[in-house]
């Protein structure tokens, strides 16, 4: 509970001055010792931007990339056991391919999100859809990479259309009950 307060006290301290690189360094620590890596992580990347040459910002970052790339291992090792006992798991496979990414193994990623699209080729999940695109150009699939993106801007362009006609469907929906309206008030 202590560190929570603490955690707490320090993100606000950064609201404020969001350039103390000092505050953040704190931040990073405890972070760390709440075993909160990928929040020690994002934080990194931004002390990355600011002032990369900072010994601490290496050693921290080396540190911490370590532990995350740990992590990442283990939630593959998991999750593909847990792909063996039911190879459908939706969940699964996404967060495979997401671990995958994390990790740099952009090949791997991209057989999981073949699998998972050739399982599940009415996917809705656009996010998704984008990542599978991603993947393939940077595994220099770029004509897979163009037909995947065609084909999520056609989704968008649809869901717009849909949105758009909704919402004027509502407006002259509203125009007929408050001209009804103001016939009743007539009578």
């Amino acid at each position: 509970m202590k560190k929570n307060i603490r955690l707490t006290a320090i993100y606000k301290i950064l609201r404020r001055k969001p350039d103390d690189t000092e505050t953040r360094f704190k931040l990073i620590n405890e972070l760390i010792a709440a075993n909160r890596i990928e929040e020690a992580y994002q934080q990194l990347k931004i002390i990355g931007n600011v002032n990369p040459e900072d010994p601490r910002y290496k050693e921290k970052f080396d540190s911490v990339t370590s532990i995350r790339s740990k992590n990442f291992r283990i939630n593959l090792l998991l999750l593909k056991q847990k792909l063996l006992q039911d190879p459908d798991d939706k969940e699964s496979m996404k967060i495979v391919a997401e671990n995958y990414e994390n990790l740099q193994y952009y090949d791997s990623a991209m057989v999981m999100l073949d699998k998972y699209f050739e399982k599940y080729p009415d996917e809705k999940d656009q996010d998704l859809r984008f990542r599978w695109a991603r993947n393939s150009a940077w595994n220099r699939e770029f004509d897979k990479a163009i037909d995947i993106t065609d084909k999520l801007w056609r989704i968008i362009q649809i869901i717009s259309i849909i949105s758009f006609s909704g919402r004027k469907y509502l407006s002259g929906l509203q125009e007929i009950l408050k001209k009804q309206e103001d016939i009743l008030i007539m009578f």
